[in-house]
């Protein structure tokens, strides 16, 4: 890519001022106490901001928001077919997945070797809904299959939040795990997977080519 920006200071501009023009808000209740009414809260905030968002021909495909929840424990407990310990004793990772059923096999069956490799447990894969309704020609032509893995809590993790949060990353991130698998990881495509969330304190409703319904 070609890039018109100085690389040194030059007249009024400097390169020290640089940074990303992504804004963030927070909606929360001063008590900690989770409730639905601040989910609608943070919906309605991205609604009022739509004029922000940048459309193009397909005007059902924006340019992406979400919004990042503390993990709604009660919601998932009632839309998964697995028994779930109690929050803070497993997390939920957002992946987005190939729709070849094949491919996204080996790259789920890699995903769970890597859990286990740091000593965590697989509770078990679920499908998040999608309305086709609402998704745009544009961003539906690169849409992912959207997965979400249940990791429970290995032994010596169970009471320890900070070290399962730590483990989680590396189940995903670890260097030398994907070094050692090398031909094995490139075969199973693993370019054509990404973690957009890993957490055991929060859920994102991922940032997306989606314009709001």
């Amino acid at each position: 890519m070609f890039s018109r920006i100085p690389a040194h200071a030059e007249g009024l501009y400097d390169p020290r001022y640089e940074h990303d023009a992504c804004g963030v808000a927070m909606v929360a209740r001063l008590d900690n106490e989770p409730r639905h009414e601040v989910i609608v809260m943070a919906l309605e905030a991205l609604d009022n901001l739509e004029h922000r968002g940048a459309e193009g021909a397909d005007v059902r495909t924006g340019d992406g928001a979400g919004i990042l929840v503390q993990l709604p424990h009660a919601f998932f407990r009632s839309v998964v077919d697995f028994e779930l310990p109690s929050p803070g004793r497993y997390g939920v990772g957002m992946c987005f997945l190939p729709h070849d059923r094949a491919v996204r096999a080996k790259l789920e069956d890699m995903i769970e070797r890597n859990v286990r490799v740091e000593g965590q447990r697989v509770l078990g894969w679920r499908d998040v809904p999608v309305d086709e309704g609402h998704v745009g020609d544009t961003a539906n032509a690169s849409r992912p299959e959207v997965r979400q893995l249940f990791i429970e809590a290995g032994p010596g993790f169970e009471h320890d939040r900070d070290a399962l949060a730590d483990a989680l990353v590396e189940a995903v991130n670890d260097p030398e795990e994907r070094r050692r698998r090398g031909r094995n990881a490139r075969a199973a495509a693993i370019d054509r997977y990404a973690w957009p969330a890993l957490a055991e304190r929060v859920a994102a409703v991922y940032e997306s080519a989606l314009h709001r319904a």
